[in-house]
Order: structure tokens, then C-alpha cells, then sequence
């Protein structure tokens, strides 16, 4: 899907940009949240035996 098309995608693109200070990567959205889901996944896994927030980060 083009970036262009994907909710909130322009505005993803500028703060890619303003941060890493390059144009944005084709699969920079896609990685951003494929990440973001592992992120959730292990925090509902309460694996570490307390909430399973990341609270040092």
C-alpha cells in the first residue's frame, strides 16, 4: 500500500524524517509496527512475573 494511502502516513513520514534525518525507508511503516506488536504481545504475556511493562525504557 502506498504511504500516501495508509492512515496517518504523511504524518508518520515527517517525524521519520525529523528523527532519523533522511527520507523515509519503504518499509519503515511495516517494521514500526510489526515491532510495535511484539512490544504488546510480550507485555500481555506478564512472562516476567510482575505487569509486563517495559518501565526502564
Amino acid at each position: 500500500m502506498a504511504l500516501e494511502k495508509m492512515p496517518g502516513g504523511a504524518a508518520f513520514a515527517r517525524k521519520y524524517e525529523v528523527r532519523f534525518h533522511q527520507p523515509l525507508q519503504v518499509y519503515a511503516p511495516f517494521a514500526y509496527v510489526a515491532q510495535r506488536d511484539k512490544i504488546e504481545a510480550f507485555e500481555g504475556s506478564h512472562l516476567d512475573g510482575t505487569d509486563g511493562k517495559f518501565h526502564d525504557l
